[in-house]
């Protein structure tokens, strides 16, 4: 699940590291000038810091002509297009990184956030199927390493049941002991007071 505990650029700084590491896949034709993939997407990081999210988005759009295969650029665009407020195209983006991704594990807590995309992005009917997306992931699909997941993967199943609707299995899971430790998190909010605090922990807070 991808995790929205870490904050923002802690994220962000963790993926550029694992594209340096793998930089030396790409042959010298392939890179782009002054620098290989990893060099281009830490500059557009550090634009992003800068709050210069236009020029960021032109970076990651010139290494996407040379590499439009990798989940992690696709979602690297995607959070430069979210802190822009473009939660359409951020979305779109998304989708787009989810369905490239070869670890399906993640998956569960992907489809909750997509839908948390569309919400915001005013598609609410998309949004819902996403939320129904994760609930049928989360309760269907059991992996082996999930166990390493497990905080997460409850809190966004928790989520995901209360912004689908699903009040009867909501109430159901904020009263099972496994959750009592969560409990301050979300016991006792509205749809809204959820959908806004999920949010904040992506979004920096």
């Amino acid at each position: 699940s991808v995790s929205h505990h870490l904050p923002y650029m802690q994220k962000l700084f963790i993926l550029i590291s694992v594209l340096l590491l793998a930089e030396t896949g790409y042959s010298q034709t392939d890179s782009l000038p002054r620098g290989g993939i990893g060099y281009h997407l830490t500059k557009a990081i550090e634009k992003s810091r800068e709050k210069k999210y236009n020029e960021a988005i032109a970076i990651v759009d010139s290494v996407l002509l040379i590499d439009s295969t990798k989940d992690n650029i696709y979602s690297l665009k995607a959070e430069f297009l979210w802190m822009k407020r473009d939660y359409h195209n951020a979305a779109l983006f998304y989708k787009r990184a989810m369905s490239l991704d070869t670890d399906s594990s993640w998956l569960k807590g992907a489809h909750l956030f997509l839908g948390v995309l569309y919400e915001k992005a005013g598609n609410c009917e998309e949004a819902q199927r996403h939320y129904l997306k994760a609930i049928y992931l989360f309760e269907n699909v059991k992996r082996q390493n999930d166990r390493f997941f497990e905080h997460s993967n409850i809190i966004d199943y928790a989520v995901a049941l209360k912004l689908s609707g699903i009040e009867k299995e909501w109430e159901g899971l904020m009263s099972e002991p496994r959750f009592n430790k969560y409990h301050e998190l979300y016991k006792g909010q509205s749809r809204e007071e959820v959908l806004d605090k999920f949010w904040k922990e992506y979004d920096g807070g």
